[in-house]
């Protein structure tokens, strides 16, 4: 499935799917827009200034990427549920509280980039074993509708937009 193929835009993620590559199909998009793909040529930076924050009060680099993980973590468990024809509403939860709990973790930054590499590598053989019914399968999550498909080029356009703030705010090129 192509993103151009999507049939259901969630409200607010469009932003991030806006990112990706519309000639991409959903598995395109995963492998080529992976932490590796993405963060692989920068990562002596980000290594250099993973405990950099660009302002007072903003996340350090270490932080933004483990944001960026516990995210793309979440929305597969929702893409995965909502596949498997989950009715029930998924939570949705606070990315500000999250990152605020980092404080308590022994963030070392090689160790966020090999499990959100880990990760990606996980949910593209999940994605991989979804037909286009279960793909396109609408289900709650955070009170808006959402589907497997759109989660995944979501977590694509995500890492892209954190990618961009990276370069631009933290000045990492």
């Amino acid at each position: 499935m192509k993103k151009t193929e999507l049939e259901f835009l969630p409200k607010f993620f469009d932003r991030y799917i806006a990112y990706v590559n519309p000639e991409f199909s959903l598995l395109e998009a995963l492998e080529n827009g992976s932490p590796e793909n993405l963060l692989g040529p920068i990562k002596s930076k980000l290594i250099e200034k993973a405990d950099y924050a660009y302002a007072e009060g903003k996340w350090t680099v270490a932080v933004l990427l483990q944001h960026c993980l516990d995210t793309e973590r979440i929305f597969a468990y929702r893409a995965m549920c909502i596949s498997r024809g989950e009715i029930l509403s998924l939570p949705g939860f606070d990315e500000n509280l999250y990152a605020n709990q980092t404080e308590n973790l022994n963030l070392n930054i090689n160790d966020v980039l090999d499990e959100f590499n880990y990760l990606r590598k996980a949910n593209i053989l999940m994605y991989k074993a979804l037909d286009s019914i279960s793909l396109n399968r609408k289900g709650i999550c955070n009170n808006s509708e959402n589907t497997p498909a759109a989660l995944g080029f979501t977590v694509v356009g995500h890492l892209m937009h954190h990618l961009k703030v990276l370069k631009e705010k933290y000045e990492i090129k």
